[in-house]
């Protein structure tokens, strides 16, 4: 548990592009430095630019159109469903643990609070 009770975080690798090369879900407790090593595992980052980032769960900053549209691709949702626009309640969630699912909702709804 966190200060703010259950969450779920997002941890992704993406490329110069921000199309995502990796994603993994943890809980909120979770330390960001180490899944950061274990997402750089997935990548061959010799010769590359490792740059990290977060800020957009504080709402000082929040994530670029073209990251937007990238999640929703990820996702097969509509932007306007990761923005809470869009009524529509299917997202594809073949391949996930019950335990993704539930973190996804989770994420979900505590997008739709803000």
């Amino acid at each position: 548990m966190t200060r703010g009770g259950r969450n779920t975080k997002i941890h992704a690798i993406v490329d110069g592009l921000s199309n995502p090369l990796h994603v993994q879900l943890t809980g909120g407790q979770i330390s960001d430095i180490t899944v950061a090593y274990e997402l750089l595992e997935h990548v061959d980052v010799s010769g590359s630019i490792v740059m990290a980032d977060k800020a957009y769960e504080t709402g000082i900053r929040m994530p670029s159109y073209d990251v937007l549209i990238n999640v929703s691709k990820v996702f097969k949702v509509s932007t306007d469903f990761l923005l809470g626009l869009e009524k529509k309640r299917e997202i594809d969630l073949s391949g996930l643990t019950d335990a993704e699912i539930d973190a996804l909702m989770n994420l979900i709804k505590a997008m739709k609070q803000r």
